[in-house]
């Protein structure tokens, strides 16, 4: 026998299931933050925060300045396919020098440092994880442990470990060193 939903019925069965849905995708999202980070100094709940994800350009003037030499060596290269495609005409190659971006000079780290600490919120205590709103990814966890209240054999571990990372970074390549 199939039974007719009234409206109000289904809207509270949808409403039953957006609840569900969200609550399982915390419980989702906690599960996999708790398997993956370490728990050995949560004392309390972590602070979670939401946040779209926004690309900020801290130096517009080495962007812009890439942007052009982009589109000058596209232009280059497309009198180079358009000359190479006549006949009896022998063009030289553009040369594909990479193009990488200058330094930033003092006005404008000055000017990105402003930026940012007028629209960055800093977190200095605590347990914090942040989560991108749109996709729900783990964007940053961060955990802020008082060094004056380490033990000597935690506090060795923890310069080992600072040691470690900073004899093994020459081996990682830099983010900074994208050529384009």
């Amino acid at each position: 026998m199939i039974v007719a939903l009234c409206s109000a019925q289904r809207l509270h069965r949808r409403r039953r299931s957006n609840t569900n849905s969200y609550r399982r995708k915390r419980l989702d999202r906690d599960s996999y933050t708790q398997s993956t980070l370490c728990k050995k100094y949560v004392l309390h709940k972590p602070l979670i925060i939401y946040t779209d994800v926004e690309t900020i350009d801290l130096f517009p003037n080495i962007t812009q300045e890439v942007e052009n030499a982009i589109a000058e060596r596209k232009r280059v290269w497309k009198k180079y396919r358009k000359q190479k495609s006549k006949k009896n005409s022998n063009p030289t190659k553009p040369a594909s020098i990479p193009i990488i971006p200058r330094a930033p000079d003092l006005a404008e780290i000055a000017s990105a440092a402003s930026h940012v600490e007028e629209n960055f919120k800093l977190y200095d205590h605590g347990h914090v994880r942040v989560f991108d709103s749109a996709t729900n990814k783990l964007i940053a966890a961060m955990h802020f442990t008082d060094m004056t209240e380490m033990d000597a054999g935690e506090l060795d571990d923890y310069k080992f470990l600072c040691l470690f990372l900073h004899q093994a970074k020459k081996f990682v390549s830099p983010v900074a060193s994208k050529v384009l």
